[in-house]
């Protein structure tokens, strides 16, 4: 009888492994970090994504970061053929493609620039370690995890380039799309106390360039510094000054837009 016992808890235990391995494997994967507002495209596994049509791009610096991200969007905008334009609100600017400028007192309110877009338009914002815009900071975990929901990229400056190679991914944008005159004159940034929204979508972007792959991440950065090499080369140009606005001006070619 005590054979049998000692059977039947065995046969038990083994059952039970068993369910918790199947359930284990056919939970479903978590989602990607990267939210996906868009539309699939016609080639699965090469273009399985067409390019987004509604983008805000929110901040409240201007420097040659915004403008890069700014005529990165202006792009996005004459090859779409899709609306751009920009909005004042409080201590913020936003530049708006292929949607309606959201008007407000406020646009550094990420949650009111979202309930008025809705939620088919990506959000992207850029943060510098500099950044003391206390309009936009906080160190409430709630409040974070809310601002993390409105926001689909924090670009940041540190890694610019890992970021615009993510936003690529985001927004399904090509490496042309991406390609700016590379005005780096090295890292002159002082080193500031990093807030903890600063921290927030710094650690976001290291794990989103995990869940993407490093070696292919690093990898689509070195076409990129190529790619803007030989833009510098074609426009002759190096300094931050080529940077022109592109609202309203249809007809500038490829240069006059970096």
């Amino acid at each position: 009888m005590f054979r049998l016992s000692v059977s039947n808890i065995s046969f038990i235990s083994s059952v039970f492994l068993i369910f918790l391995f199947l359930l284990f494997i056919t939970q479903p994967p978590p989602p990607p970090l990267l939210r996906y507002r868009r539309q699939l495209g016609p080639f699965s596994g090469y273009k399985d994504c067409v390019p987004a049509r509604q983008v805000v791009f929110l901040h409240h610096n201007q420097d040659m970061y915004t403008r890069v991200v700014e005529n990165i969007l202006g792009r996005l905008a004459v090859t779409s053929k899709l609306s751009y334009r920009m909005s004042q609100g409080g201590q913020c600017t936003g530049i708006f493609v292929g949607i309606r400028p959201v008007i407000t007192e406020d646009l550094c309110s990420f949650k009111s620039v979202r309930d008025n877009i809705g939620d088919d338009s990506f959000i992207v914002t850029l943060l510098d370690e500099s950044d003391n815009d206390t309009v936009r900071q906080t160190s409430n975990r709630t409040e974070l995890e809310e601002i993390d929901k409105i926001i689909d990229l924090g670009i940041i400056t540190k890694h610019f380039k890992e970021s615009l190679i993510v936003m690529k991914h985001l927004l399904c944008l090509d490496f042309r799309d991406i390609t700016y005159i590379d005005t780096d004159t090295g890292d002159e940034s002082v080193e500031d106390e990093k807030t903890e929204t600063y921290k927030h979508f710094d650690r976001k972007l290291q794990k989103i360039i995990e869940e993407l792959g490093q070696d292919e991440v690093a990898r689509q950065m070195s076409i990129l510094e190529h790619a803007n090499r030989n833009l510098r080369e074609i426009c002759n140009q190096t300094r931050s000054e080529r940077y022109a606005a592109v609202a309203n001006k249809e007809q500038l070619d490829s240069c006059n837009f970096m």
